[in-house]
């Protein structure tokens, strides 16, 4: 077995044997919104998507390898493999996991902040998401970027999710002390943040036995 594939309102899954990876796809297609700025032009629209897609896998790709047992063919016949998990943002017309409505703005906003509505599947991102920033509360030197925090909750770290995780920052999080978490004030990935896609892949290969570390 080479590849196992699944689709999910929120992302696709495919697992290649020969390649060893977990390739997380989302297919985005987006809104540009001007905000009194300028109207959007074709070249501006192309360097936000890479520039948006770059932030999300400088800081997730990578991060996560992957051991897998268990009784299933698959799991037998990758029992010595070592996978990692990647990520792919496809700028799409049709057929999009998310609407992505993206905004034009010259400063950051404490009124104004990006958002995944996950009930909508819906992502709202500012031009400044891009911009690594130190946020209210975090240790000083400690920065985040947005983009790449809230890419964090469309791979199912949110409260919508019953038994997920969600932003780490708030008091009431069992996590709240671990700042530079990226579901936090920083930009550290945690083991617990593949919980969702964890989930899915057992769903994907029931008997088989997923390990994931960073």
């Amino acid at each position: 077995m080479g590849h196992a594939t699944k689709k999910t309102p929120y992302f696709d899954i495919d697992i290649n044997s020969d390649s060893k990876n977990i390739l997380v796809i989302q297919k985005w297609k987006y809104e540009w919104l001007a905000n009194g700025f300028s109207e959007w032009t074709y070249p501006q629209k192309e360097d936000y998507h890479k520039k948006f897609e770059k932030a999300i896998t400088s800081a997730w790709n990578n991060k996560a390898k992957v051991k897998i047992s268990g009784t299933s063919d698959f799991a037998k016949e990758n029992t010595s493999k070592v996978f990692t998990i990647m990520f792919d943002i496809k700028w799409v017309i049709t057929n999009a996991h998310w609407h992505v409505v993206v905004c034009k703005q010259n400063k950051f906003d404490s009124i104004k902040r990006p958002v995944v509505k996950w009930s909508e599947n819906k992502i709202e991102l500012y031009t400044m998401d891009i911009i690594p920033v130190g946020k209210k509360g975090a240790p000083k030197g400690l920065l985040q970027t947005n983009v790449s925090h809230e890419f964090g909750h469309s791979i199912g770290n949110h409260s919508y999710i019953k038994g997920m995780h969600n932003d780490e920052y708030r008091k009431t999080s069992s996590f709240y002390d671990e700042k530079t978490s990226i579901m936090n004030f920083g930009m550290e990935v945690k083991v617990r943040h593949f919980d969702y896609l964890l989930k899915i892949l057992k769903e994907m290969l029931p008997n088989t036995k997923f390990d994931i570390s960073v």
